[in-house]
């Protein structure tokens, strides 16, 4: 189940499945798959728990269809919104099928370009995870215990947002919504088919979404020392409070903890931007295997039932011959 608010819906899902049998088979029989560069907007620990291409038999898929899809049809709104409902409906009806025929008439050329974007993809993948784990001195078969540790530390940071009351709580969870906004303009503007004056009020928009950036990394890094000295001194006092052993471990935010969109409040004492990085190699070495067996796969099926059409075909001009002929 694709959707770029996968983290939110999720348990939403659940509880309507629990209580309405009907829609059990929805998460039951459904994978959250938080797509690719959706998620990418998303914090770390978003990213770690529900990424689609760390879950196993994903292949390649960005999970962007349904957003492809529907961008084709809104572009038709002007010309179905003033239509009365019957014409919407047989336009709608008329232009659906001609999207599927598309779709059916270029799927030789999609497969192949699949596959042979998984064949050049899958050995630079494995390459570069070769030379990371060189670098890192580690062994392949070890990276899921570094995936399983990140993963816990991500389930961690979000019990600790929605149960602890840290300082700097509105300071914090605002920086990392304009990294979010950020990553979103920055996606946006490199879009082919954006115009060039949209282009210009993105460039606004980033420039002032780091000029509010580094207004709130100044405040966090000012009210930071006195945060620091307060846990200690309640340390000395014997008055700890809940979070004072994380708040220990937090320093000074930086233009490159902006930049990647982890934040010393979110490590939580872990080396994450290593690790998520090394993992999600690892994780798109294995998609793109799988993209390769799936798409040869899928070319197979697709040639058994072009030949079976065909056999169909032969066999009734052949009837039909056969009948004109007496």
């Amino acid at each position: 189940m694709p959707a770029k608010f996968i983290c939110h819906f999720w348990k939403f899902a659940h509880d309507v499945g629990s209580l309405i049998k009907e829609y059990q088979g929805k998460t039951e029989d459904s994978t959250p798959f938080l797509s690719r560069w959706h998620g990418k907007t998303h914090p770390w620990y978003c990213q770690a728990l529900w990424l689609g291409h760390w879950k196993a038999n994903s292949a390649a898929t960005l999970g962007e269809k349904q957003e492809q899809g529907f961008a084709y049809f809104s572009s038709l709104a002007l010309k179905t919104k003033r239509m009365d409902r019957g014409s919407q409906r047989d336009s709608m009806s008329s232009i659906i099928l001609y999207f599927n025929a598309k779709k059916n008439r270029k799927i030789a050329s999609t497969l192949t370009k699949r596959l042979k974007k998984a064949w050049k993809n899958a050995p630079f993948l494995r390459a570069k995870l070769k030379e990371m784990l060189n670098e890192k001195k580690l062994r392949e078969d070890q990276v899921p215990e570094l995936l399983q540790k990140l993963q816990e530390k991500a389930i961690n940071h979000q019990h600790h947002l929605t149960t602890s009351n840290l300082p700097l709580d509105h300071e914090r969870n605002h920086l990392e919504g304009l990294h979010m906004a950020l990553q979103r303009f920055k996606k946006r503007i490199e879009a082919e088919e954006v115009t060039a004056k949209e282009r210009m009020k993105i460039r606004v928009n980033l420039r002032k979404t780091k000029e509010d950036a580094e207004t709130f990394i100044v405040t966090i890094n000012a009210a930071l020392p006195q945060i620091l000295a307060d846990c200690e001194n309640r340390e000395r006092k014997n008055e700890r409070k809940e979070g004072d052993d994380e708040i220990r471990k937090w320093r000074l935010v930086t233009p490159q903890d902006f930049d990647c969109g982890i934040f010393p409040w979110q490590s939580l004492g872990g080396t994450i931007e290593d690790d998520f990085e090394l993992i999600d190699v690892w994780m798109l070495s294995q998609r793109y295997e799988e993209e390769i067996s799936e798409t040869e796969k899928e070319m197979r099926e697709y040639i058994e039932g072009l030949t079976t059409k065909k056999n169909s075909l032969h066999e009734e001009i052949l009837e039909r011959y056969a009948v004109g002929t007496k």
